[in-house]
């Protein structure tokens, strides 16, 4: 049968990590695009690549970066098994694993490169080309650690499932700018605008930080729900761009650098408050395996910085000790968290990717907890509302006590509902 460049090809997932997924298509030409692109654009030279793949397929990352290295660069993927980097086994004979089939590129996520320091002291890394990071910020303090103990340099890219993943990374064979997500890769154009008016955007110079918007042969065609597309192309000089909610700046050598999520900004009295600014703060003790800065209800600003921290295996860490650590490494009075939650378990995508919204439903839920303790209800459970965004449904509430309910919750800026 007759096969179009503008066909749908593929439906990927949304990663959902600032809200509900969306299911995206992707074409033909999307896909066999950036499979050229991001294959050609990483090699080092005529050497064969073969990759080490922990990532599932169904994600973008696995199926359209490690993937489509082999496919574009007549290369091998090592699969890790079912269940990737979580199954069985799988990161405790790592580096066993990775000299028998003679792997020359790692494709991760921060927590895994973040996981693996606890094991990577004397190995032999000398067959590895370099490591890829993606899919989250990587903490600056963890490439460090982790280059310095292995050898391997880490290459952090950006990418999003509307970009068919890979939309920028740092170049395996030029200048590397650490804290960067590199250069655009070939014939992808990334601009930073900011909205003017209603309808217009600008662009804004080199260094200024603005919305990330991205055009090419690698954006997608449109959700799958028609009422997902609303909003999310912006017009600018004629052309529309892909806007992905990111901030970033480009500076003078052209990297892009991502200063933070749009909707996962912490906005404290009006002030945004950049939720990678405190997590590094705390990826700089030995003893954190994953930190997650999310906004706490406040009635008098909105909201308050609080920080969901999970410890290393084997080691002990309670919340003061943590506390007096990262109090000179953020650099911001307002950005100081209000709290430190101790967990045993960092909620996580299926790609290992810090899964913040049900932090920030557990914190609505123990803000109404603690404003309607006095009153008798059956229920209070929090969900993700495509038109008000998380909201509160609180049942068993008495006509008598609706009115002091509606006043006590009233002064925070989270949707609720109120039920008999």
């Amino acid at each position: 049968f007759d096969v179009e460049p503008s066909d749908a090809a593929a439906y990927f997932h949304t990663g959902g990590t600032t809200g509900r997924p969306k299911i995206a298509i992707q074409t033909q030409d999307n896909i066999c695009f950036d499979c050229w692109s991001t294959g050609h654009n990483l090699r080092t030279g005529e050497e064969e690549f073969t990759v080490y793949g922990g990532l599932p397929l169904f994600h973008v990352f696995g199926a359209m970066v490690m993937f489509s290295m082999c496919v574009a660069g007549s290369g091998h993927l090592i699969l890790a098994g079912p269940k990737g980097f979580r199954g069985d086994g799988v990161m405790t004979n790592f580096w066993k694993t990775i000299r028998h089939y003679e792997i020359t590129v790692i494709a991760a996520v921060p927590a895994i490169y973040n996981s693996l320091l606890d094991n990577s002291s004397g190995e032999d890394c000398s067959g590895i080309n370099y490591a890829i990071s993606g899919a989250a910020p990587l903490p600056v303090e963890v490439m460090r650690t982790f280059e310095k103990r292995t050898g391997i340099q880490i290459l952090e890219g950006y990418g999003c499932t509307e970009g068919t993943c890979m939309v920028a990374v740092n170049p395996p064979y030029g200048k590397r700018k650490i804290g960067s997500v590199g250069y655009p890769i070939p014939y992808v154009d990334i601009r930073i605008l900011q909205k003017e008016s209603q309808s217009n955007y600008i662009e804004l110079p080199s260094n200024e930080i603005g919305a990330v918007c991205i055009k090419g042969r690698n954006v997608f065609k449109g959700y799958i729900e028609e009422e997902d597309n609303s909003g999310v192309w912006v017009n600018f000089n004629g052309e529309n761009y892909y806007h992905t909610g990111d901030l970033g700046k480009i500076d003078n050598d052209g990297y892009l650098w991502l200063t933070g999520r749009q909707k996962e900004l912490i906005i404290r009295g009006g002030h945004n408050i950049d939720p990678v600014s405190i997590e590094s703060a705390f990826y700089a003790h030995p003893s954190v395996d994953l930190a997650a800065a999310v906004g706490r209800p406040d009635p008098k600003v909105g909201e308050v910085p609080v920080v969901y921290v999970q410890v290393k295996s084997g080691k002990n860490l309670n919340e003061q000790e943590l506390f007096d650590f990262i109090q000179d490494k953020i650099f911001e009075k307002a950005a100081i968290p209000k709290a430190i939650v101790m967990i045993d378990k960092m909620p996580l995508t299926s790609i290992d990717k810090i899964f913040k919204p049900k932090l920030c439903m557990q914190e609505i839920k123990a803000t109404c907890e603690r404003e309607l303790i006095g009153f008798s209800l059956k229920s209070i459970d929090v969900f993700n509302s495509k038109s008000a965004g998380f909201t509160a449904r609180i049942k068993g509430v008495s006509l008598s006590d609706h009115e002091a309910i509606m006043a006590s919750l009233s002064k925070y800026s989270f949707s609720f509902e109120l039920h008999q």
